[in-house]
């Protein structure tokens, strides 16, 4: 018998994760929609241990960034193999962290949540080649992804870390696990977070 000869393939496991950067003119016109206006204080709705975070217009944070949604559209064809249900955004906020600041791990009740970077202070990064624990890639301001399987085989991933720059932008699934790292460096690190709904 003639055995049948299959291309080699890959299968992708656990949530999609997707970055991309965003162009200095977005980013621009993302930071003229954010304001440290007390009358929009997002703290109530929100888990971390932030002093400053402000709900902004979603509406037109949304009509900024839409080409790069498209973007995450293709990705999410490519890894799934099916279209995305349509969606809409529900709401945006901005995150002005400071040293001592923290988001705990946690997940958004909805469909897509979104990460924007658009202030790192050089001094971040100096702290984090100063940082002596052995997590990968941790440290000040680090944003990590976890998934719920707690295998300690080192063929499974179950968690990432980045250290984000200026114009970072991650789209991922609302029920993926993330947290951000303190830092003690005394500057202002800048982010706007944002929910997508699935249409009825």
């Amino acid at each position: 018998m003639k055995l049948k000869q299959n291309k080699d393939e890959v299968f992708y496991w656990g949530s999609i994760l997707f970055k991309t950067s965003v162009k200095e003119e977005h980013l621009n016109k993302v930071k003229d929609l954010c304001h440290k206006n007390t009358k929009l204080d997002y703290s109530k709705f929100l888990v971390g241990d932030f002093d400053s975070q402000f709900q902004i217009n979603h509406n037109k944070y949304d009509e900024i960034i839409s080409d790069y949604l498209i973007k995450f559209k293709v990705a999410f064809y490519n890894y799934y193999g099916f279209d995305t249900p349509k969606f809409k955004i529900n709401d945006a906020w901005v995150n002005y962290m400071k040293d001592g600041d923290f988001n705990p791990e946690h997940m958004h009740p909805t469909f897509l949540s979104s990460v924007l970077f658009l202030q790192v202070p050089d001094d971040l990064k100096i702290e984090r080649e100063k940082y002596k624990g052995n997590f990968k890639n941790g440290g000040a301001g680090c944003l990590t992804f976890t998934h719920p399987d707690n295998n300690d085989s080192p063929y499974i991933i179950n968690e990432r870390t980045f250290r984000p720059e200026e114009g970072d932008l991650f789209v991922f699934p609302g029920t993926l696990k993330h947290f951000v790292w303190p830092f003690k460096s005394k500057v202002e690190r800048i982010s706007v977070a944002a929910n997508w709904g699935i249409c009825k």
